[in-house]
């Protein structure tokens, strides 16, 4: 009778993991869902805050990029989109008195650096700097 070493199959499967390395990935993937969330969240409200404040007739400009001739282009360039959304406008440019709701949008968005006022509101000019005291406020330049 000939005897034939059988090889016995191995039961580890592709994919062996502990407990543990399960809960650590599911941690790590929460906490990157979170992250996302709150960003998305964010970019969300600062475009709410833009569409606000165009209707209250205020002109907003990230560098050379002016939010209104983005939206009109048919077919705006994607960075400028996430420009738009990630960071929102550098620059507002204010036409009438900001109101209480003004205000408030103004404060959401994140990386604002420079807000012109018209020279028709004297009074607005510093207000605005009490409000934010770290922003610089100055007049509505001349070629705009």
């Amino acid at each position: 009778m000939t005897t034939e070493l059988i090889k016995p199959r191995p039961n580890r499967r592709w994919f062996q993991f502990s407990l543990r390395a399960l809960l650590i990935l599911t941690t790590i993937c929460a906490v990157l869902l979170g992250l996302l969330a709150r960003v998305t969240y964010k970019g969300q409200q600062q475009l709410a805050a833009i569409e606000m404040l165009e209707a209250a007739g205020a002109e907003m400009y990230f560098g050379q990029f002016s939010v209104r001739e983005t939206k009109q282009h048919p077919n705006p360039d994607l960075s400028i989109r996430f420009i738009w959304f990630w960071y929102g406008p550098a620059e507002v440019m204010l036409r009438n008195a900001a109101g209480d709701k003004e205000l408030a949008a103004l404060k959401s968005l994140g990386k604002l650096e420079i807000i012109y006022v018209s020279r028709k509101l004297p009074g607005e000019k510093d207000r605005l700097r009490k409000e934010f005291p770290g922003l610089r406020v100055e007049d509505w330049p001349d070629n705009y």
